[in-house]
């Protein structure tokens, strides 16, 4: 029942785009059909799940991960004296990453 509802409000979407596409712009009957499979292929990817993020929690609380002798590794706890080393041997990050490495104001 629901997949019929879904594909009738998907074929209502695409006329309704392709409509207006095409009165605002010319084009040839030959390519009516590749613009409405095409319509309806982006609006069925639109309607996918992305997939849910997985909540992640520190291995220890973030107020005790610096303390004056060593430093804390959130994702598993490791404590040590610096973490740049640590990071990049066992999580594979390193600060040349746009979204895995270091912000580029920490040193």
């Amino acid at each position: 029942m629901a997949d019929t509802h879904e594909a009738s409000v998907a074929q209502s979407l695409v006329a309704k785009i392709v409509s207006s596409y095409v009165r605002k712009n010319r084009i040839a009957p030959a390519d009516m059909s590749a613009l409405i499979n095409t319509v309806h292929q982006l609006l069925m990817a639109l309607t996918k799940q992305a997939e849910p993020q997985l909540e992640r929690t520190p291995a220890v609380p973030i107020r005790r991960s610096v303390t004056r002798d060593y430093v804390i590794c959130l994702e598993c706890g490791w404590a040590g004296k610096t973490l740049r080393r640590h990071l990049q041997s066992s999580h594979g990050l390193s600060r040349d990453e746009p979204d895995g490495g270091c912000p580029p104001n920490i040193p």
